[in-house]
C-alpha cells in the first residue's frame, strides 16, 4: 500500500461529504459500533469537536465528478454527521488514493488509529482484532513488529489470544446492540 505523495487541505461542508462506496460495509459495521472511553458525540461540547476536527481531520480523496469521498477518519465524520449541521465546513484531508488501494487504505487507517487513541472496551478491543485480520500481511509487518501475530495483537489489544476463538458469537451481538444507533454512513447510500 503507496501512502499518498500528495494533498490539500480544506474545509468541506458536511453534506458533501460522504463514505467512499469501496470501504466495505464490514469495516462501516466495525467503526460505527466501536466504543470509547467517552462517548464524544454526547460528552463533547460543539466548540470541542470542531478543535477535535482540526486535530484529526476527515482524510477524502475527490472523485472523477469533483465530489469527496472519505476515506480515513470515517469515526470523526459519524461523529460530525450527527452533532453538526450538514452546511458546517470540516477540515479535511484531501489525498490522492488509487481506487484499488482504497479499502486496504481505510481498513489500514482504522486499526492504526484506534490503536493510537486507544480502545478500552472489550468488545472493541474484539472488533479491533476483528480488524487487525482484514489487513494484508504486508500492513501487518509495516504498522509495527507488534502486530505480526495474533499472540501479538491479543497482547497489545489486553485480550486472551484463546478467548478470539470463542467471541464471534459475542462481537456480532455487540455490533448488531451497537450499530442499532443509526448513522447515514453505515451502509452504502
Amino acid at each position: 500500500m503507496a501512502y499518498p505523495e500528495s494533498y490539500t487541505y480544506e474545509l468541506i461542508p458536511l453534506a458533501e461529504l460522504s463514505i467512499h462506496e469501496l470501504v466495505s460495509d464490514e469495516l462501516r459495521l466495525i467503526i460505527s459500533s466501536l466504543s470509547y472511553s467517552v462517548d464524544s458525540e454526547t460528552a463533547l461540547s460543539s466548540a470541542a469537536l470542531e478543535l477535535f476536527l482540526y486535530a484529526h481531520p476527515v482524510i477524502a480523496v475527490r472523485r472523477k465528478n469533483k465530489t469527496v469521498a472519505c476515506v480515513g477518519g470515517i469515526r470523526s465524520l459519524i461523529i460530525a454527521s450527527n452533532r453538526l449541521s450538514e452546511d458546517k465546513k470540516i477540515p479535511v484531508l484531501v489525498v490522492d488514493i488509487p481506487a484499488s488501494e482504497i479499502e486496504d487504505f481505510a481498513t489500514f487507517e482504522t486499526f492504526v488509529s484506534n490503536i493510537c487513541y486507544g480502545n478500552s472496551d472489550k468488545s472493541g478491543k474484539f472488533g479491533l482484532f476483528k480488524v487487525w485480520e482484514m489487513l494484508t500481511s504486508e500492513m501487518k509487518n509495516s504498522i509495527s513488529p507488534e502486530t505480526k501475530s495474533k499472540t501479538k495483537v491479543a497482547k497489545l489489544l489486553g485480550i486472551n489470544r484463546k478467548s478470539l476463538y470463542k467471541k464471534p458469537q459475542k462481537l456480532n451481538k455487540n455490533l448488531d446492540k451497537n450499530t442499532q444507533k443509526s448513522s447515514k454512513f453505515e451502509t452504502d447510500q
